[in-house]
């Protein structure tokens, strides 16, 4: 019970027990290593003591709030970046990576990728300087043909590397006689 509050009696005191039947002291477990997992530390269970009052002391600096919030944002700064990246210089959702895929090494090589796709985009921009990094950009080809052109090759005669409907056949014996002898 803090220091500066009273016993209570009555309804404060029923309200104050029924918040306490509820402490769960697994989930602080669980919560204190989430802690140390994400911020590479160590919690010294003698200045720290598992429970209410230990656990109050290990957060009420704000240190370790702090620490959480500020790694936090740079996950989330990176997420901004990617968005940046798609909305901006027109990066495709397909080669964007998960930012835990990044921080947790999971997938590297999307993260590679995204990098690449990304140079790429960049130096599409009009005020590009710099080095080169992945594919070039494509540059508009933009073609008019007349009416009369493209009649023109519609009608025109397929040559033979296209392709032909003349000499094949659509008869089915070969699998009747395939069929013919399965059933043996």
């Amino acid at each position: 019970m803090p220091a500066n509050q009273g016993v209570g009696y009555g309804d404060t005191a029923r309200a104050r027990a029924k918040i306490d039947s509820k402490y769960k002291k697994e989930d602080e477990m669980k919560i204190r290593e989430w802690i140390c997992s994400h911020l590479n530390m160590t919690i010294d269970k003698y200045e720290y003591p598992p429970g209410k009052d230990g656990f109050a002391l290990l957060l009420k600096d704000g240190e370790i709030l702090r620490r959480l919030v500020k790694k936090n944002q740079a996950r989330e700064q990176i997420s901004k970046a990617i968005n940046v990246a798609i909305e901006d210089f027109g990066v495709r959702k397909q080669s964007v990576f998960d930012v835990n895929d990044l921080y947790e090494m999971r997938n590297m090589t999307q993260v590679v990728e995204f990098f690449m796709v990304l140079g790429g985009a960049v130096q599409a921009l009009p005020n590009f300087e710099g080095m080169a990094l992945g594919p070039k950009p494509s540059e508009k080809n933009e073609r008019n043909f007349t009416d009369e052109q493209i009649k023109q090759s519609r009608d025109s005669a397929v040559s033979m590397q296209a392709g032909t409907n003349k000499i094949g056949s659509q008869n089915s014996e070969s699998f009747r006689n395939i069929s013919a002898y399965s059933a043996k």
